[in-house]
């Protein structure tokens, strides 16, 4: 099976899971797509970075975003999606369904004849950009669902949206400070002031800390943070997956 055949696969599931998530009836059969999903996901990333080894894939990373967004989102669901949380999970399976579409309809490849094994800081960057993306993403879903749960002067509870912001921003700084010490490794310079990804990157790190800086001083009130959280989505999308993007093709 090719890869582009699996990954077609994947989009189906995570359609599916997101179909089947809408009556209350056909849940248990959406978690099952939802988990198959990450498995087949999981394949395809695997198989895309396998073929193209010694090379780094660097547009990997839109591809790979869903899938760790499903993981990441299962490990906070846990084994069964409580009613309270069933907005995030709906949420999640649209947005997995969502992102995926992008490399699906607008594929994008450039593989970089720098060698892999001369350092683990390639490795390091696309394994943490991948999964801060996906972090951000899960906070603004759960920023989301507060918001809504919230309307009407209703009490939501505590917000459950900051851990995976922090989480998000860890991993990164971590991927800025690995691809700056790949870069520096592999080009002798720490950053390229040129390449728009650069910039990108760290107007994104600056979003985020500014972000966290709202939270942590508590100055506004959690409506006001989860409404900037949930605004954290469609820049993240806007800036750091769409310019990931290439040329639309057709599916075939």
């Amino acid at each position: 099976m090719s890869q582009h055949s699996l990954y077609m696969i994947a989009e189906a599931m995570a359609l599916g899971a997101f179909i089947l998530s809408l009556p209350k009836g056909t849940l248990i059969l959406s978690r099952f797509l939802f988990l198959a999903y990450i498995l087949v996901g999981a394949a395809y990333v695997f198989g895309r970075y396998h073929g193209s080894f010694p090379m780094t894939p660097m547009y990997l990373g839109t591809a790979a975003t869903p899938p760790a967004l499903a993981l990441l989102g299962a490990l906070w669901l846990g084994a069964r999606v409580a009613p309270g949380k069933l907005f995030t999970y709906r949420s999640l399976c649209f947005m997995v369904f969502f992102v995926g579409l992008g490399p699906l309809l607008f594929p994008k490849d450039f593989y970089l004849p720098f060698l892999k094994t001369a350092t683990f800081f390639s490795h390091a960057h696309l394994l943490f950009t991948i999964l801060g993306k996906a972090a951000f993403l899960l906070s603004g879903i759960q920023a989301l669902d507060y918001l809504l749960k919230s309307r009407g002067g209703k009490d939501p509870g505590p917000p459950s949206f900051f851990p995976a912001l922090v989480l998000g921003f860890a991993f990164w700084t971590l991927s800025m400070f690995s691809g700056e010490a790949w870069s520096y490794l592999g080009w002798g310079l720490p950053v390229v002031w040129d390449d728009a990804v650069i910039v990108t990157y760290m107007a994104t790190w600056f979003f985020y800390i500014a972000l966290l800086h709202l939270h942590l001083a508590g100055g506004f009130p959690p409506k006001a943070r989860a409404a900037f959280s949930a605004a954290g989505v469609p820049w993240l999308l806007a800036v750091n997956c769409v310019p990931d993007l290439g040329p639309m093709r057709p599916l075939w």
